[in-house]
């Protein structure tokens, strides 16, 4: 079968003839209909993220096409099935894996990110059918960016669900690709009124597309107290960032806007040292949830409260995942 693999940090994919893999016990061979191009892969393939095990490694970790091939004892999916291929990968073991929360394994093993080749190629091999997601009404080229691009913002979503009410504001910070799922995800699951911000003004005019009751551009001057006076000196109850605008763009009116007991959420990483975004992108998810304005929340200056609420346990946890 043709792969594209990366066989050197810095160089381009090379479309490779390799074997076509064959499933073992438990095992499933899907025919790659849809792979999705992720931005990870991009510095990956650039060498600002060096966390491949091996070289050369087929990426890929968007992935959905149809059952080509099954190993013995696989139950929940036949031959001909349009699946997407969910890519965090665990032990199945580990307490991590056994509550749930497989991509925050121990010994994380993400498709296309580790030992298993990904799916920018024309069969992927998935180590069991409970990464499978059976397809209805959707295409398999459709459904393979929602296992990243959509369940990110949708993860950070139903975080954000417990804190939302019917006259409660969510402030959506960055309606890029992302942003514009989480947009819909907030319309559908909440039925709270949605402000979002970008500096794009081609993006907010999509938010409004989409459903958004109020669109600022983040270079307006005091956003902070424009966001208090539409929400009626509330303030908002939820932010989520889902794009980086820039940290001057992500101004600390924003955090300023939050209500008392408000939280932030950003889902995505944040760009620093190869090592450290190694570690976030195999990882997936850090676990820590933004606590709000009222435990040392950001009160003043933005761009330095939020790189230090990073790594600053005490301050405002920015809630970051992979997907």
């Amino acid at each position: 079968m043709k792969a594209a693999r990366l066989h050197e940090y810095g160089d381009g994919l090379v479309i490779d003839e390799v074997p076509t893999p064959t499933p073992d016990g438990g095992q499933i061979l899907i025919k790659i209909e849809g792979a999705g191009f992720c931005h990870s892969d991009i510095h990956v393939i650039d060498g600002e993220i060096r966390v491949l095990p091996r070289l050369p490694l087929t990426l890929g970790h968007e992935n959905a096409g149809r059952v080509a091939a099954l190993g013995g004892g696989v139950q929940t999916v036949h031959e001909g099935d349009p699946v997407a291929v969910y890519g965090g990968w665990g032990c199945g073991i580990c307490s991590m894996c056994v509550t749930g929360h497989e991509q925050l394994c121990e010994t994380p093993q993400w498709v296309g990110l580790s030992e298993h080749d990904g799916g920018y190629a024309e069969y992927l091999l998935v180590p069991h059918e409970r990464y499978l997601v059976k397809l209805h009404g959707l295409t398999p080229a459709e459904a393979a960016p929602l296992t990243d691009a959509a369940l990110t913002p949708y993860r950070a979503i139903r975080k954000a669900l417990p804190f939302l009410e019917a006259d409660h504001h969510a402030l959506l910070i960055g309606v890029g690709g992302l942003g514009q799922y989480g947009l819909k995800f907030l319309r559908l699951l909440s039925g709270c009124p949605i402000i979002a911000v970008d500096v794009s003004d081609e993006k907010l005019a999509r938010a409004r597309e989409l459903g958004a009751d109020v669109v600022l551009n983040a270079h307006t001057e005091n956003l902070g107290a424009h966001i208090k006076e539409l929400t009626r000196g509330t303030r908002c109850v939820r932010g989520v960032r889902l794009r980086r605008i820039g940290y001057n763009a992500f101004p600390g009116d924003c955090i300023n806007a939050l209500a008392g007991k408000g939280h932030a959420g950003r889902p995505r990483r944040r760009r620093r040292s190869a090592e450290g975004i190694g570690k976030l992108c195999i990882r997936g998810a850090i676990r820590s949830h933004a606590v709000g304005h009222d435990q040392r929340a950001a009160r003043g200056p933005c761009p330095r409260r939020i790189r230090s609420a990073l790594t600053d346990p005490v301050g405002i946890s920015i809630a970051r995942s992979h997907q």
